[in-house]
């Protein structure tokens, strides 16, 4: 299960939990002289101390499931909730469901938090790359377009591809040097002032104006299967000079994308981890098999 799909269901049963704290707290104010010695007992310590404890379990199995996958600021306040003392006990019976009040702010700010828009920029990145996989596959014109800009060279199909990701709603642009970010369409650098290092606001305001996201990629062309490792080691070095300047509010910021493109559907790489970013390796043949051998042999996650 990914580690999304698991904050969902743990945040279903936080939002359970807080409303039996809910719910015990008024029947207290209701009916005060109801409370006996029995109350932590059978309240506390039957439902609402159990609940907590099994909670904090599985938001810890949360935290190693995700990783570095996890937005850092909700891996943050989720190990600042884990490190206070929450746990409820008999001290103060009819202080107990308030001890429950951490537990629901770090469900608002886990949830905020990993509302990361990368985390939906990197989906529809990833649905993109499959949608121009696929429309080669089946689609014979586009593919010998492709098949053109292969034998073409690098940029071409660079500028082919960015078109497609811009149809998506997605800029995609690339580094000619350290910090020099480059619109992949037209080949050009993304102006800035050269004296202040700022970006030019027309330029920029364009992109912020019409990009649904950014995607730092890096595009190389494979002859042949036995220089694919190679090819994507060198596209991830050069993606390495990136600095994260000029279009920083706006780009994928933790993973960059080599795309190798290639005559047949090889296997790609393995995702590279390095740093604080994931390299992420999607091949894009221009002469593809049938779509059957063409679905079998998708990007890895």
């Amino acid at each position: 299960m990914h580690w999304l799909d698991q904050w969902k269901a743990l945040a279903i049963r936080i939002d359970c939990l807080l409303r039996a704290g809910e719910y015990a707290t008024s029947a207290f104010a209701v009916a005060p002289n109801s409370v006996g010695g029995d109350y932590f007992d059978k309240i506390v310590g039957g439902s609402l101390k159990p609940e907590v404890e099994a909670i904090r379990s599985e938001l810890r199995a949360l935290l190693g499931a995700g990783g570095e996958e996890i937005p850092s600021s909700a891996t943050r306040a989720a190990k600042a909730y884990l490190d206070g003392n929450w746990s409820l006990d008999a001290t103060d019976a009819k202080q107990a469901p308030l001890k429950l009040l951490p537990l629901a702010v770090l469900r608002g700010r886990f949830d905020y938090f990993v509302r990361d828009s990368e985390v939906e920029a990197r989906s529809l990145v990833e649905l993109t790359f499959e949608h121009l996989r696929r429309r080669i596959a089946v689609d014979e014109l586009y593919a010998e377009q492709w098949q053109r800009a292969f034998d073409e060279g690098e940029t071409k199909c660079e500028r082919l591809g960015a078109i497609h990701l811009l149809g998506h709603g997605i800029w995609a642009f690339k580094v000619r040097g350290k910090g020099a970010e480059t619109d992949l369409v037209f080949g050009e650098p993304i102006a800035t002032d050269l004296v202040y290092g700022k970006p030019i606001e027309d330029e920029i305001g364009v992109i912020q104006r019409t990009a649904r996201t950014l995607a730092l990629t890096e595009w190389k062309l494979v002859r042949s299967g036995g220089e694919i490792e190679s090819q994507a080691s060198q596209a991830r070095k050069q993606a390495k000079l990136y600095a994260s300047g000029v279009l920083q509010p706006v780009e994928l910021k933790r993973t960059r994308y080599v795309v190798l493109v290639a005559e047949d559907d090889l296997s790609p790489p393995a995702n590279v981890a390095a740093g604080n970013a994931t390299y992420r390796h999607i091949v894009v043949p221009v002469k593809p098999g049938t779509p059957s051998q063409t679905a079998r042999k998708r990007p890895r996650a």
